[in-house]
This record gives structure tokens, C-alpha cells and sequence, in this order.
């Protein structure tokens, strides 16, 4: 399905496989501020079409178990999620307090 909204494109997806997987996206076209090139590789700033990606799949194991993938992709990259990816430890820990440096000029005095 495709709806237009002036400067916005909303495409949606959405699809059963054979083996009963499911899949569902949306994309929406945007227009932006951004870096475009000529054909001479000049750099300029204007308004750039971006696009905004939304999905979710699904897929059961040969064990019966089943696992769900969600995403977005946009300008702040790709980000997957699903209870079945793994996860970065995440480490607390207390950063080094650098000394003070006090600079003196040669003869024993501060210099401010």
C-alpha cells in the first residue's frame, strides 16, 4: 500500500511465506536538509529525500521455538532487536581523575 502526504511517501508491506514465516515493513520518504553531489562530485547542501525503514519478521525453529525480529533504519543507522540477539556487557567502572597541572616559570612561582 502507498499513501502520499505531500512531502511524505508511506509505502507498507506485509507477507506470509511458505513456511509460514510472517513479514512486515513500512518505509516513509521524507524530504531533509542533506549533502547531495553533481555528477562532478561537487559537494552542496540542500534538500535531500531520506528514507525511514520499519519492519518485524518472524520465523520458528526446527525445535519449535519461535523468534521475532523487529528494526528501524534511519539516520541514525540500523538497529536490530529481538530477544534471541546478543546484548553488549555493560561495564561500570570509575575513570582516572588526571593530576592538576600547575605550571610554574622556572624560579619557583605560579603562573596564572
Amino acid at each position: 500500500m502507498a499513501a502520499a502526504n505531500g512531502d511524505l511517501i508511506l509505502l507498507t508491506h506485509s507477507y506470509a511465506q511458505s513456511d509460514y514465516t510472517t513479514r512486515e515493513e513500512s518505509q516513509v520518504q521524507k524530504k531533509m536538509q542533506g549533502v547531495t553531489y553533481d555528477s562532478y562530485g561537487k559537494e552542496s547542501y540542500g534538500e535531500v529525500l531520506g528514507n525511514t525503514n520499519k519492519g518485524s519478521s518472524y520465523w520458528v525453529s526446527s525445535e519449535g521455538q519461535k523468534f521475532t525480529l523487529t528494526w528501524a533504519a534511519d539516520e541514525a543507522g540500523f538497529q536490530p532487536k529481538g530477544d534471541h540477539l546478543p546484548v553488549a556487557p555493560v561495564h561500570e567502572y570509575e575513570l582516572p581523575v588526571a593530576p592538576v597541572h600547575i605550571p610554574f616559570n622556572g624560579k619557583g612561582y605560579k603562573i596564572y
